[in-house]
This record gives structure tokens, C-alpha cells and sequence, in this order.
């Protein structure tokens, strides 16, 4: 995905997040599925396959945010907004279990 973001003035700053994943209570999507699937004590089945995703914690979201409201040294852009480390839905799995 390509975003062009133009500066619309000097005191004012355009943003464009693109998360990924967002995870945190109450969340619905493939993260729930997941935990509901591995709570009926069945192995999962696609152990063989290593994939990575990435994930994003809505108090992380939050705090990014927040940044981009209260510091003005961030210049106008697209951000890609995840956590650090990429995860393997094994890894996921592990986690959860």
C-alpha cells in the first residue's frame, strides 16, 4: 500500500496508522477463535506451518495516539503500528495454552 501525505500547513500534521492486529480484553477476530478452539483441549492443527504475524495491543495503540496528538515533532505520514517482534501462530498457541 502506497500513501502520499502532504503537509497541509505548518501547524497542522496529517496521519495515516495502518495497525495490524489489534489484541486486548474483549477482542473479537481470529484471536478468540483461536483461544476457543485450544479451550476444548483439541490439538492445533496446523503446527507444521511457520508463519508470522503482527500483533498490536490496544493500550499500545493508545499510546501511539496519544503521541501523535501531544508531540508535534512527529512529522506528518503513514505509520505501520505494531509491537516489536513478529510471532508465529505457534508461538501464539504456546502462549495461549
Amino acid at each position: 500500500m502506497v500513501y502520499f501525505v502532504k503537509k497541509i500547513s505548518n501547524d497542522k500534521s496529517v496521519y495515516i496508522l495502518s495497525p495490524c492486529m489489534i489484541h486486548g480484553p474483549n477482542n473479537k477476530g481470529n484471536l478468540n477463535l483461536i483461544y476457543d478452539f485450544l479451550s476444548l483441549g483439541i490439538p492445533y492443527p496446523f503446527g507444521k506451518y511457520e508463519n508470522k504475524r503482527s500483533y498490536l495491543s490496544v493500550e499500545n495503540l493508545c499510546f501511539v495516539i496519544k503521541e501523535l496528538i501531544n508531540n508535534s515533532k512527529i512529522e506528518s505520514g503513514a505509520y505501520n503500528v505494531s509491537c516489536d517482534a513478529d510471532s508465529s501462530a505457534i508461538k501464539l498457541v504456546q502462549v495461549i495454552s
